[in-house]
């Protein structure tokens, strides 16, 4: 059973390179020792904003992270404030989250993770009932 006490959010800005992340204004945090947290994101490319929340979940007691997203790019190259380049998977491990759940939207040279859900299955169930449907005009 989830609460709005359960949810936490983040506002995210983006100046070129540089993003920074926040707790929603209004947003608090409830005690996250021993609970297993979620992040849902749509899409993650150098993974630099998850990494930012995750480390920042983990100074307030968080110790299992799950990421889920649409979109996850594994791909090797320097982040802001880096002094090397590194995977986005490496980023995020190191920031914290336990496992990655995505989809199978981006094929990567490197796998981000085992836990790949097809969305082919999906959304030929989806069309199948918008066809057979009365059209609606």
């Amino acid at each position: 059973n989830t609460s709005d006490d359960d949810v936490i959010l983040f506002d995210k800005v983006r100046k070129r390179d540089d993003v920074s992340v926040s707790l929603a204004s209004g947003r608090s945090i409830p005690d996250l020792g021993g609970r297993q947290l979620v992040l849902f994101d749509d899409m993650v490319g150098t993974g630099t904003t998850i990494a930012k929340v995750s480390s920042w979940l983990v100074t307030k007691g968080a110790t299992d992270i799950t990421l889920a997203c649409t979109h996850a790019i594994n791909h090797k190259r320097k982040a802001p404030g880096e002094d090397v380049p590194m995977s986005t998977l490496e980023r995020l491990t190191r920031a914290g989250v336990s496992r990655i759940v995505t989809t199978d939207t981006v094929k990567n040279k490197e796998p981000i993770t085992k836990h790949i859900v097809p969305v082919a299955p999906i959304f030929a169930e989806a069309l199948q009932s918008v066809i057979q449907a009365p059209v609606a005009h």
